[in-house]
């Protein structure tokens, strides 16, 4: 499902399309480096995304998330690019999962470690498809409801120094992804909409607009 608000930023279908792709190949790399480490099969959703508002206020892509139940969600800040991924899983699945990954590699891990590993398989597909060098920095942890976070990451971390209508505005990339039935989680790439021009800039190079 993707959601554009025209009004807000203009964007060709060749850019649109491409952002769509960032999200596949980000989410793809990430899911596949989560299927690797546990040895089973990473199912995925079709990535929703667009231009929203991550207002709790506002109706969005962000209505799904109106749930009142914390969370487990590390939020891991690119470096190049204000914006962040957001790895979110409930904490009885978080808590599986991490199971999981140790009865594999026989030593601790942490949800901040897979955190950091799933930003940096996404970054690196991202930079490999764009030519870029995106980073990234420390995550944090927060527990609290999604749509809670997204509405803190966006006053506080993402346009904290703008000032605009459109001070929650972001493109955000919601990936789902499910490991053998009974662990779900998501992957959010959120990048603030002033810097979406960053991303298309480097995809008109690759494309040749």
């Amino acid at each position: 499902m993707v959601h554009w608000i025209a009004e807000k930023i203009k964007l060709t279908d060749l850019q649109k399309e491409g952002l769509e792709e960032i999200g596949n190949i980000g989410s793809g790399q990430s899911t596949d480096y989560i299927s690797d480490i546990v040895k089973k099969k990473v199912e995925i959703k079709t990535p929703d995304m667009g231009v929203v508002p991550l207002s709790k206020s506002k109706k969005s892509l962000l209505d799904e998330f109106e749930k009142d139940e914390p969370i487990f969600n590390v939020f891991v800040p690119i470096t190049g690019l204000n914006g962040g991924i957001t790895v979110s899983l409930p904490k009885e699945q978080y808590i599986e999962l991490i199971e999981l990954i140790e009865n594999q590699i026989d030593e601790e891990y942490t949800l901040m470690e897979l955190s950091e590993d799933i930003a940096k398989c996404y970054l690196e597909a991202v930079n490999n498809f764009l030519d870029e060098s995106l980073g990234f920095g420390d995550g944090k942890v927060f527990y609290m409801p999604i749509n809670t976070l997204l509405s803190y990451l966006s006053k506080n971390i993402i346009n904290k120094k703008k000032s605009s209508e459109y001070d929650t505005d972001a493109l955000i990339i919601n990936t789902d992804f499910e490991i053998s039935d009974n662990i779900e989680g998501k992957i959010i790439l959120i990048v603030d909409i002033i810097q979406i021009e960053r991303l298309t800039d480097a995809l008109d190079q690759l494309l040749k607009i």
